[in-house]
């Protein structure tokens, strides 16, 4: 079937293709469930202006967002 396609990749010299055609998967298809949580926290703290790694403290609120109890 044909479909359209936003993004295309070319790797290893091989010719732009698409995710689908160059058999692509993403990181956390082929992570185990554990460390799936850990990539999902690590794309929000980013997403917050925070550094990805764990081991640093959280970023600090965005003003408007409210404290939860």
């Amino acid at each position: 079937t044909k479909w359209k396609v936003r993004k295309l990749y070319a790797l290893g010299g091989r010719p732009w293709r698409c995710r689908q055609c160059s058999e692509l998967t993403y990181a956390t298809r082929q992570a185990i469930p554990r460390h799936r949580l850990l990539i999902k926290a690590q794309k929000i703290q980013e997403s917050l202006g925070g550094s990805p790694s764990m081991l640093d403290n959280f970023s600090p609120r965005p003003k408007g967002m409210p404290r939860t109890a």
